[in-house]
């Protein structure tokens, strides 16, 4: 006669071997499932191809996308230090010019590189401009705010200031004035 502790174990000893086994079943699918889709993706790899299009340019021919990427990289990489900017009057402005220097001047053998500094107008608005426009003698008046989502328009950093005193007609050139 089995004593109630021999029956115990025996039932912990099943139950282990069955979770074992369901361990390794889970496994061996798993592997199978992997191996199926690393032999899917290998075959669209190789079904892929692409054709290196002659640009019957010697300097183009060698410029490589992994070399334009890494140059990229580079730049989102002084936009992110430089409070996401490389717009000019900031520091990454400057160092993205830095940048394209340090490589010219390391990598582009035969090029002199140099520096020519020059001096960009800007300016602060005095007053809220107004925009008022006139179609088929209907007035509108746009608003203007410094918050761009209150804002109907905004004015273009580095431009020029204009004074209308009257209304000035636009006209629309079809097609941007091009003939194809």
């Amino acid at each position: 006669m089995m004593a109630v502790g021999d029956t115990t174990i025996k039932r912990i000893f099943v139950l282990i071997c069955i979770i074992g086994l369901f361990g390794i079943a889970t496994l061996a699918l798993a592997a199978a499932t992997l191996g199926t889709l690393n032999k899917r993706f290998d075959s669209i790899i190789s079904k892929t191809t692409t054709n290196r299009q002659n640009l019957k340019s010697t300097l183009a021919e060698t410029i490589l996308i992994e070399d334009l990427m890494g140059h990229l990289r580079q730049l989102q990489r002084i936009a992110d230090e430089s409070n996401g900017t490389r717009a000019i009057n900031t520091r990454g402005f400057n160092q993205t010019i830095d940048y394209i220097e340090k490589y010219l001047n390391e990598h582009a053998t035969g090029l002199k590189v140099m520096r020519e500094t020059f001096q960009v107008r800007n300016f602060d608005i005095a007053s809220d401009p107004i925009l008022l426009s006139s179609i088929n003698e209907t007035i509108k008046n746009y608003t203007y705010s410094k918050i761009l989502a209150r804002s109907d328009f905004t004015y273009v950093t580095y431009s020029t200031s204009a004074n209308f005193s009257d209304y000035v007609r636009v006209i629309n050139i079809p097609n941007f004035g091009c003939l194809q």
